[in-house]
């Protein structure tokens, strides 16, 4: 890859809507890391005839596919698609997935600690519906697979996207 070679789409978006971005991240389990993460995607808003147009760049040469998934966030709302990009052209692949949640009920903000069963082919994901970041597991090993355990601090009363990805190993 030269150095700052770059891939980039951009999306224009909507009054009272955040759209964010993601690629898909593989890697080996043996680094005691999901088998599959999201990488936020960097963008910079311009605003063109009234409306904001959100520019996204990642770091990866021209000719790589990735997988993106992309969230359009509303006060009550979350819609999720899922796209190819490569040589700037971002193709979606999939119908677009939506979910409805509440708004915050609980200001105390207590941290609590949630533990599931770790499965690395349909890995958890767990998305801040306010911030957009993912939220990372601890993955404890065990002795086979069907034993891992993964563990999540998360804020009680606070809104999260939680979804499963299906995924391939590497």
């Amino acid at each position: 890859m030269n150095f700052l070679e770059t891939q980039e789409f951009s999306i224009i978006q909507p009054v009272g809507v955040k759209v964010i971005a993601f690629y898909i991240i593989y890697s080996d389990l043996e680094k005691g890391v999901p088998l599959c993460r999201l990488e936020k995607i960097d963008y910079v808003d311009n605003v063109v005839e009234g409306r904001t147009e959100r520019r996204f760049t990642v770091l990866e040469e021209k000719d790589k596919e990735l997988d993106v998934m992309v969230m359009s966030l509303t006060k009550h709302r979350c819609d999720i698609a899922y796209a190819k990009l490569q040589n700037d052209n971002l193709e979606y692949t999939d119908k677009v997935v939506g979910a409805k949640y509440n708004e915050n009920i609980n200001f105390e903000q207590e941290e609590e600690e949630y533990r599931f069963r770790y499965n690395p082919i349909k890995q958890m994901i767990i998305i801040d519906a306010d911030s957009g970041e993912q939220m990372i597991p601890i993955i404890e090993r065990g002795t086979s697979d069907s034993d891992r355990i993964g563990k999540y601090k998360l804020l009680k009363g606070k809104r999260y996207i939680i979804m499963r990805l299906r995924i391939k190993p590497v």
